[in-house]
């Protein structure tokens, strides 16, 4: 793969271009060549080559740096670049020599359809730019033509003033935590007072689709496809194919039902296509994802008829991603916000699907808080939590009754839908998402909603209603699943690691050997116990991969 690679005319010309002339008095962070290309910031648990290789962008660096250089006329040269990677973009910042920064974010493969991601998410800041008073990047340039000199999508801006808030967080006083929680929600207020006539994503009007996929916005706008990587399969975990993927923009509720049960088809497996035979049984066949599409679109079309669904569904767009990384502040007050960045996959959805949406800062710590808070225990096997720990505990609490209470008092679209009952919402946050999350996960889910079907007031019967066949099978796997959730989430706590079994790239020899340890030592209890998980069950249900290799 490497000696392919280094015969590449990528590679040929990257490398060739940092002998150029405006290279060399760029300082960079690694002598390798391949640095800006190559993922470097971590190393995963789970599927590591694959999520490391959606994450590599071959593009010409070269060439980004003349571009730069061409829109800020009053440097000469480059004097250095810092590389930033998050889950679905490479960020790079530079210094120019006027002293200016300028940031480039080339999406990788994980922000898939590119094309549509970087228009979209243009297009979206310049709305809103153009509707509300909210601080957005300043867009120098971008391009959604990966065949630009450049070779890649891009956007680059100029960097934001200010600093992001999860930096000043911890060291807030209570009344700025009041105001800077004001001040978010504010922000969402003028995006929520905001109407379309569609579900989807928003476009500039000459955006590279067919026109039968637009929506006439206002002036030089439309709604078009949905992006959001919900809807398209740019994971790892998801079968690799081409699809023609059903993303909309849907008018009215009904189609964007319809919609996500075709966009959940979508995502099966074609009858060539490669399977990942180590996924666990409780995953489910491919027929049974097919009879569960069935049934979620009998349940939809019953609950989109409800008047809690339907006084809940106005089109609405809040930004994806609005936590404290993503928000820009007043290097002398944290309570101005100066900048919201990051509005990739920032998409107009029925309110409802935001109705839990949460910003990190105001979430809840977890299970078991009034105890963490009135002594600072967690538990027999853990040591206490530290005086910053407790403090930032109740910040939280505080933070998040004070999100409650502006969510209630200032945005009515967001106060009707967080009043919907999760169980109902969660029926069309999940309904395409099966084969990603399992047959099992996402049937719980509607056997949830079976049962409580007329406690939460809702009109007619529930059009599921499983055998006692179904019912026991489904209990086994249930347990199975809950058996690898439980797993996982010791090993999140005992690794410190995420979902995906993400490490930052200096602990990962240690995480590593760990990781190992662990799971050996499963094994070897499961020979030892000779009770119901054996070593095959271990090796099956075990939710990280590494230990193949």
């Amino acid at each position: 793969m490497l000696s392919k690679f280094l015969s590449s005319t990528i590679f040929r010309r990257s490398v060739s271009s940092l002998s150029s002339s405006t290279i060399p008095s760029i300082k960079t962070p690694s002598q390798d060549p391949l640095f800006p290309f190559l993922y470097t910031s971590g190393r995963w648990l789970h599927r590591d080559e694959k999520q490391r290789a959606l994450r590599r962008v071959d593009f010409h660096f070269q060439e980004l740096c003349r571009k730069v250089l061409s829109l800020c006329p009053d440097a000469s040269h480059i004097l250095s670049y810092e590389k930033k990677e998050g889950g679905c973009n490479k960020v790079l910042i530079f210094l120019l020599n006027d002293g200016k920064q300028i940031v480039a974010r080339l999406p990788t493969r994980v922000a898939v359809p590119s094309a549509l991601t970087t228009n979209s998410e243009v297009a979206t800041i310049t709305y809103v730019k153009a509707h509300t008073t909210i601080p957005v990047p300043h867009i120098l340039d971008w391009s959604d033509d990966s065949r630009n000199p450049i070779g890649s999508e891009y956007i680059i801006m100029k960097h934001v003033e200010g600093v992001q808030l999860q930096e000043r967080w911890s060291a807030m006083s209570g009344s700025q935590y009041t105001k800077c929680v004001q001040a978010v929600c504010m922000t969402m207020q003028q995006l929520a007072a905001l109407e379309f006539p569609a579900y989807g994503s928003i476009y500039f009007e000459n955006a590279p689709f067919d026109s039968k996929l637009k929506v006439p916005l206002s002036e030089g706008f439309c709604i078009g496809p949905h992006c959001s990587t919900t809807y398209w399969d740019g994971c790892a975990s998801e079968t690799e194919r081409g699809l023609t993927v059903p993303v909309g923009p849907w008018q009215d509720l009904a189609t964007y039902s319809s919609g996500l049960i075709a966009n959940g088809h979508s995502k099966l497996p074609t009858p060539s296509s490669k399977i990942d035979k180590s996924r666990p049984s409780f995953f489910g066949t491919v027929k049974e994802h097919r009879n569960l599409l069935n049934t979620a679109q009998n349940i939809l079309q019953s609950l989109i008829i409800q008047p809690q669904i339907m006084s809940a569904s106005a089109p609405t767009l809040l930004h994806a991603d609005l936590h404290a990384r993503n928000i820009y502040v007043a290097d002398e007050d944290p309570t101005l916000i100066t900048c919201l960045i990051d509005w990739q996959s920032s998409s107009i959805e029925p309110a409802f699907i935001y109705a839990s949406d949460m910003p990190d800062f105001a979430a809840l710590p977890g299970p078991q808080t009034e105890e963490k808070l009135l002594d600072g225990a967690t538990s027999d096997n853990e040591p206490p939590l530290s005086e910053q720990d407790i403090k930032m505990r109740k910040v939280a609490s505080y933070c998040n009754q004070a999100f409650e209470i502006c969510m209630k008092a200032f945005i009515p679209k967001l106060r009707v839908a967080r009043s919907v009952d999760q169980s109902l919402i969660r029926a069309f946050q999940y309904s395409n998402t099966s084969w990603r999350d399992s047959a099992t996960a996402v049937r719980q889910e509607f056997l949830d909603l079976a049962k409580n079907w007329n406690d939460l007031g809702l009109t007619g019967e529930c059009p599921y209603c499983p055998t006692k066949e179904e019912l026991e099978i489904h209990r086994k796997e249930y347990k199975a699943f809950q058996h690898v959730q439980e797993l996982k989430l010791v090993l999140m706590k005992l690794l410190h690691t995420d979902s995906d079994g993400w490490v930052p790239i200096d602990r990962w020899d240690e995480v590593r050997r760990a990781h190992k340890e662990v799971f050996d030592t499963a094994l070897e209890t499961a020979r030892e116990d000779e009770g119901e998980m054996t070593e095959e069950d271990v090796k099956e249900l075990w939710p990280f991969d590494d230990w193949k290799l």
